[in-house]
């Protein structure tokens, strides 16, 4: 039993961790691909946290202040105005604690499908042999499968800080 237990556990870590990791990759992008969309940078709301990319320059860190078809104004207590040409990308810091409560729910979705895959299959092949109940074996497998999500999801997330959100053609 305990053999089975770790190769279950096993198995559902390397099975769970790349789709956590995959959904937090595309988490944040929702809609098309980021590319040369200058709408998403002009719907971005006031003060938002910004880390502009300019051609033969240095990232410029700020905050949202407007944007129009020829520039963009970012400000970091003076306001920069960067012309639209010259800007290579546009990407949006994300906050931790929204990061944190993503990858944590994400990881809690595929550990608890991955833990009652695995709880199933377990179960019913150890079940077969042996006096047991296999719906208390898949609960344990689940909750096991929940916690180590979560956590896995939380780790994944830190890692992730910033979503791109325009790149010039």
């Amino acid at each position: 039993m305990k053999s089975t237990l770790a190769l279950t556990l096993a198995v559902s870590l390397v099975w769970a961790l790349p789709a956590t990791a995959q959904a937090q990759l595309a988490g944040p992008q929702s809609g098309p691909r980021p590319g040369a969309d200058w709408s998403r940078v002009r719907q971005l709301a006031l003060r938002t946290e910004l880390i502009v990319t300019v051609k033969g320059a240095p990232p410029v860190h700020g905050y949202f202040v407007a944007a129009d078809d020829a520039e963009l104004l970012v400000s970091d207590g003076v306001v920069d105005h960067i012309a639209r040409a010259e800007i290579a990308e546009i990407s949006v810091v994300m906050k931790l604690l929204p990061r944190l409560n993503r990858g944590a729910k994400w990881g809690v979705l595929i550990g608890a499908a991955a833990g009652l895959v695995t709880g199933v299959v377990a179960m019913h092949s150890y079940c077969r042999t042996h006096s047991c109940d296999p719906v208390l074996g898949t609960v344990a497998y689940t909750n096991v499968g929940i916690i180590l999500g979560g956590g896995i999801g939380v780790l994944v997330s830190v890692g992730l800080d910033k979503s791109l959100i325009y790149r010039a053609p």
